[in-house]
Formats: C-alpha cells, sequence, structure tokens
C-alpha cells in the first residue's frame, strides 16, 4: 500500500492549492474624480480606470465634461466655461450649458473697447487687464440623467467694482437645460420641499446669530447678504432616496462667493426618474464605512481607508471568498452592470475608445467631475482666480 502514498498526496496539495476563480462579472463604477471599468471572465480580472464622467441616456453611453470658453482680448481676460455631453459612438458633443455671463461681458466690453481684438489661448494679454472676469463649474453627483453642478464666477474692473458669484444647480443630460424642483418631483411635493428650504434656511440664520462663536459673530455682520433661492440646489441621496440640499448664495462685497449649506430634504423616491438611479446606488448607509452593491451569486464592496480618500474594491461570491480588484479614488458614487444584458460590440468599442482616449487627457483640455472649493459661510472669502496668467 505505501506505494500508493506520495500519489494520494499530490492529489491533496493539489486539491488545496486550486484556485478558485471569481465571479464572471462586467460593471462600471464611478468613483472619485475617475470612472473604473472592471471585467472579470474566464477566471481573470482586468480594470481599467480613466478621468471620465460616463452617463447612459436612453441606452447609449455620452461623456460629461466641462471646457473654457476664452473670450479674452488683450486688455480683458474674460473666461467662462461650458459643459458638453459626447456621444462615444459617434464622437459627436453637444453643449449642454453656456455660460451667459462671460458672453455678457465681452458684449459689454466690445461696446466700449471696440478696437480691442481677441487674443487666442497662445498670445500675451496685459499685466493688467481693464477686465478679468472667470468662472468655475465644478461637476457634482449625478442620478440618471439628471447632473448636479456649482457655478463660481469672479470679476474685477480696474479701479472699479469686484464681484463674486457662487450657486449650484442641476442639468437634464438629455434635454441640456437646467431643471426645477417641479420638473423633477412634480408640483406638490416641490411645494412641500421649497417651503421646508424656506423653514431650514430661517433656522440657519437664527443659529448664526445665537451663535457665541467669534467666527459666527464676523458670519452674522454679513448674515442680510444672502437669500433663499430655490434654484440653487443640488440633488443629494438620503440612504437610497433622492433628497433636494438648498445652497443660499451670497451676494455683495461681504457674503459675494458664499453659501449657506442647508440640511438636505427627502423628496419622491418614486419618481419614475429614480426607479432606474436605484439599482446603480450603494446598498450601505450613506455614512458607512463601506459601500456595497449585490446581485445573485456576487457583491461587489468598496471599503474606505481611515482617511477617506481611498479605498479597496473588492469582489465577494455567494460563499464569501473575497477577490480585490483594486485601489481606487474615492467616494464611490454608482456602480452600473454592463452584462445584464451583455455590451453589443459597437457600444464595447466606443467605451475602450473613450478610456484609451481619457489617458491623453491634460487638465487644459478637459475637466472631469472633482470636488468644488469649500465655500461655506464660516470660511474664507472665495479668491478670484484667472486661468490666463498675464506673460511678464
Amino acid at each position: 500500500m505505501s506505494r500508493f502514498v506520495p500519489l494520494l498526496v499530490l492529489v491533496l496539495v493539489a486539491c488545496r492549492t486550486e484556485r478558485v476563480a471569481p465571479p464572471r462579472a462586467e460593471f462600471l463604477i464611478a468613483a472619485g474624480d475617475s470612472s473604473f471599468w472592471v471585467r472579470s471572465q474566464n477566471g481573470r480580472l482586468k480594470i481599467r480606470g480613466a478621468p471620465l464622467q460616463l452617463a447612459r441616456l436612453r441606452g447609449r453611453f455620452h461623456e460629461i465634461y466641462v471646457a473654457d470658453d476664452d473670450r479674452s482680448h488683450y486688455e480683458a481676460v474674460i473666461v467662462g466655461q461650458r459643459v458638453f455631453r459626447r456621444d462615444l459612438q459617434t464622437g459627436d458633443s453637444v453643449a449642454i450649458f453656456e455660460d451667459t455671463t462671460a458672453a455678457s461681458i465681452e458684449r459689454w466690453y466690445r461696446d466700449d473697447h471696440p478696437n480691442d481684438p481677441r487674443v487666442t489661448a497662445e498670445e500675451d494679454v496685459s499685466e493688467q487687464p481693464i477686465v478679468e472676469a472667470t468662472a468655475e463649474i465644478s461637476l457634482l453627483d449625478a442620478f440618471g440623467p439628471y447632473q448636479s453642478f456649482e457655478y463660481h464666477a469672479d470679476g474685477v474692473i480696474q479701479g472699479g467694482a469686484e464681484w463674486h458669484v457662487t450657486r449650484r444647480g442641476v442639468l437634464d443630460l438629455e434635454k441640456g437645460n437646467q431643471v426645477t424642483i417641479e420638473a423633477l418631483f412634480g408640483d406638490t411635493a416641490a411645494a412641500r420641499i421649497v417651503a421646508e428650504g424656506q423653514r431650514r434656511f430661517s433656522l440657519a440664520l437664527d443659529s448664526v446669530l445665537a451663535s457665541p462663536d467669534a467666527r459666527a459673530r464676523a458670519a452674522a455682520d454679513a448674515i442680510a447678504d444672502f437669500d433663499f433661492d430655490p434654484s440653487s440646489f443640488a440633488i443629494v441621496r438620503d440612504g437610497r432616496v433622492p433628497a433636494v440640499q438648498f445652497f443660499a448664495p451670497g451676494h455683495g462685497a461681504r457674503a459675494g462667493g458664499l453659501m449657506i449649506s442647508l440640511p438636505p430634504i427627502r423628496a419622491d423616491s418614486m419618481a419614475a426618474w429614480w426607479s432606474e438611479v436605484r439599482g446603480t446606488i450603494s446598498l450601505a448607509p450613506f455614512d458607512s464605512s463601506i459601500d456595497r452593491w449585490e446581485r445573485p451569486g456576487l457583491s461587489v464592496i468598496t471599503r474606505y481607508d481611515a482617511t477617506g480618500d481611498r479605498a479597496t474594491l473588492v469582489m465577494v461570491d455567494s460563499a464569501r471568498r473575497e477577490w480585490p480588484v483594486a485601489r481606487i479614488s474615492a467616494p464611490a458614487y454608482s456602480l452600473l452592470w454592463l452584462d445584464e444584458p451583455p455590451l453589443d460590440p459597437p457600444t464595447r468599442r466606443a467605451l475602450t475608445r473613450a478610456f484609451d482616449e481619457a489617458a491623453l487627457y491634460s487638465e487644459q483640455s478637459r475637466t472631469a467631475f472633482h470636488a468644488p472649493r469649500a465655500r461655506a459661510l464660516q470660511l474664507a472669502a472665495a479668491r478670484p482666480r484667472s486661468p490666463r496668467t498675464p506673460r511678464l
């Protein structure tokens, strides 16, 4: 019998060391300032990451991005921004939001200075321009066809006025327009949400005025320069329910460029568009240290580190076996399954091309979604920025 022992040992060792293949899956996960494309097939895990914000509209993938709208003249730095939607299959881009402020300022400047021609981005501008007006659009969370954004503008006229504006809003990515709360949730729900927003705004003002904190006392001097504006809001989530968060903009020399952030207000989770969004949202509580998406036989989990800046992406099967996938940026916003139903060849080629092209993006040519500068009431006032620096 001893001659059979080596064979038995080999069999046992082979059983112990046999690798179990990860579950088959394919998905896109939006996290931090990037999109990650994960594919598990034939026992192999592949992942690609790129600075892309992607939206699937009526079954087709689109890239959402921001680009400068440079209207500068030699004596005037005027740079707005526009939001574009690019169809990944055709490559066609359509502007879905334009900064009308930059165009208005340029018209005013040209009327007063008809002999000052436009300059290109490569040409010099004056060291002391008569006008310096710049704008920045930051893309925030997207839920289905609705994209929240922050708009911030700074302006200075030589020897004259200075202004700063910050507000938030929501774009309809399909129609290419800014939407109202009524359009999102209906008139009845909108009336309730706006009334509650006004109530919370009043409470926020009372809280600032009553606070003994030194910063709050300084803020109280500018409190009259903040207004409740029902069009300045973003869509957020409260667990797996949509919520509206208002941001009251400030005006004038003291409060311009600042906002008062109000607590989110739960909206109507029965809105037709939200039913399609629910499947892309994490099952974990909003304040959890993980995010989790599930389907039969598979869980996808992101575990955040202590700083909250990075996360470990893992796949877990029904037997609770884990396969680390990658370290990704944080937080993870949404997950979209790509194999239920499977991607068709044209869509797969379009996604591949988009990820390839994104590797060549620069900060100057295109901006993916990113966290905006904090402009809360208790923080320092926003300072002007200029993407064009006069050359000495």
